[in-house]
C-alpha cells in the first residue's frame, strides 16, 4: 500500500527554490540588463563571482533583497564590476579607445544594477508574490542554512550511474543469452514506422529490413519523451523483445510514466524501429511484434522492491506537495515552516494530501496491472525480481 506524506522534510535549496517561483513572476526569473554594450545575466554573473555559489544562492540573496536586506546585492555588484574590468584588462590588442568604453561601462554595473532591482520590486509588490514569501526572520534563517547545504556530488552520481549500466548490461547479457537473444546497450531511437513502411537507410543486422528509403511520416519522438535506452534486448529474429532500464538509485515512480509513454509511442505493435548504439554509432533496425514491448527495471540502490516502491513515491510526491503548499499560499504568514537539524519541516494541507492520495492509488493499480500482464518486472541487484 501507498500512502500519501502529510508532512515533508526538506533541504533549504528546496525550499528556497520553490518560494523564488512562488515570489517572482516567470517572466523575470533570469533577469538581464545592458550597461552600453555590455550585458549582465543577473543570476548567472553574480552566481560566478563566488566559487562555492550555485544559482539557488544568488535567488535566495535577490529574495532577502527584496525584502529589505540589501547589503549582499551591493557586495556582489562591487565584485561584478571588479571581475568585469580584470575581463576587459585581459583582451589582448583591445584598440584604446574601445578598452576605455568598456571599463567606464563596467564601473556603472553597480549604479545600473541597483537601479534595475528598485525597478523590479513594484512589479513584484503589485503582483503580490513577495507577500508569499515567509517573514524575514525566517528567510534569513533559511538562507543561512542554505550556506552549508550542498548539493548531491553530481560526478559522483554520474559515475554510480554508468557503473550500475555496465553492470546490467552484463546481466542482460547472461539474462538473454545469445544465439537466441542479442543485447544491444546503450541505444539512442531515431524513428518507428509501420512494418511494411520505409525507414532511413540502416544497417539491416539482426534480423532488421536492410536498407530502406526514407519514410516522411515516421513519428516524431515530442518534446520530453524519453529516446535513450540503456539496454535494447531482440530475438533471433530481430524482434525487440524487452527495453531494460538501469537504475542505480530508486526512480520508479517517476521514470515508469515516462517509459510507459516511450513505449507507446515510439515503439508501436507491428511497427518498424530504427536505432542507434551511442557508443559506435551503428544503426539497426528492430521489429516489434503485436504485443507491448516488456519494460524490464534493475534497480541498484541495495533496498528491496517494496522500499525501492515506497521511497521513490514518497520523495517524488513530497517534493509535488511542497509545490503545492508554498505555490498556493496568498500570504508568507500562512506557512508553517519549522528549521530544524539543518532541515525544513512542512506540513501539508489535507486536500493536497488527498490528491496525492488519488495519485498514488492509480499509480498502484497501474503497476499491479502490468506486472500481472507480463508487460513490466522490476529486478533489484540481486537480481530478484516481482
Amino acid at each position: 500500500e501507498l500512502t500519501a506524506p502529510v508532512r515533508g522534510r526538506f533541504a533549504p535549496r528546496d525550499v528556497l527554490s520553490v518560494l523564488f517561483k512562488a515570489a517572482i513572476p516567470a517572466e523575470l526569473r533570469n533577469p538581464s540588463f545592458r550597461v552600453g554594450s555590455t550585458k549582465v545575466q543577473l543570476i548567472q554573473d553574480l552566481r560566478a563571482c563566488y566559487a562555492s555559489f550555485e544559482d539557488v544562492h544568488v535567488k535566495a540573496q535577490l529574495l532577502l533583497y527584496f525584502q529589505g536586506e540589501e547589503a549582499w546585492v551591493h557586495e556582489a555588484a562591487a565584485l561584478l564590476r571588479d571581475r568585469t574590468t580584470e575581463k576587459v584588462n585581459s583582451i589582448p590588442k583591445l584598440p584604446e579607445q574601445r578598452k576605455a568604453i568598456m571599463l567606464q561601462e563596467a564601473s556603472e554595473i553597480p549604479r545600473v544594477l541597483a537601479s534595475f532591482l528598485r525597478n523590479m520590486k513594484p512589479s513584484l509588490l503589485a503582483e503580490g508574490g513577495l507577500d508569499r514569501l515567509p517573514a524575514a526572520q525566517c528567510m534569513r534563517r533559511l538562507v543561512d542554512e542554505l550556506q552549508g547545504d550542498y548539493s548531491p556530488d553530481a560526478e559522483e552520481a554520474a559515475e554510480r550511474g554508468n557503473m550500475h549500466e555496465g553492470a546490467v548490461a552484463t546481466w542482460a547479457l547472461s539474462r538473454w543469452p545469445p544465439p537466441e537473444f542479442e543485447t544491444l546497450s546503450g541505444c539512442y531511437w531515431l524513428s518507428s514506422a509501420p512494418l511494411d513502411g520505409a525507414l532511413d537507410a540502416g544497417d539491416g543486422g539482426g534480423g532488421g529490413a536492410g536498407k530502406k528509403k526514407s519514410n516522411p511520416s515516421s513519428p516524431k519522438a515530442g518534446s520530453g519523451v524519453k529516446q535513450e535506452f540503456d539496454v535494447l534486448v531482440a530475438d533471433a529474429e530481430g524482434r525487440l523483445c524487452v527495453l531494460v532500464e538501469a537504475k542505480a538509485g530508486r526512480s520508479l515512480y517517476q521514470d515508469l510514466p515516462k517509459a510507459l509513454q516511450a513505449q507507446g509511442r515510439l515503439f508501436p505493435a507491428h511497427g518498424l524501429v530504427r536505432v542507434r548504439r551511442l557508443s559506435s554509432g551503428e544503426e539497426r533496425e528492430l521489429k516489434v511484434g503485436g504485443r507491448p514491448v516488456h519494460i524490464a527495471y534493475v534497480f541498484g540502490s541495495g533496498e528491496g522492491l517494496e522500499e525501492i516502491l515506497r521511497g521513490s513515491a514518497w520523495s517524488t510526491e513530497a517534493g509535488v506537495l511542497l509545490r503545492r503548499q508554498l505555490l498556493s499560499s496568498r500570504s508568507g504568514a500562512e506557512l508553517e515552516l519549522e528549521l530544524s537539524g539543518g532541515m525544513v519541516n512542512i506540513s501539508f494541507a489535507p486536500e493536497f494530501i488527498a490528491e496525492s492520495q488519488a495519485r498514488l492509488d492509480g499509480f498502484r493499480e497501474r503497476l499491479v496491472q502490468l506486472l500481472s500482464q507480463g508487460d513490466l518486472s522490476l529486478w533489484t541487484a540481486d537480481t530478484s525480481s516481482a
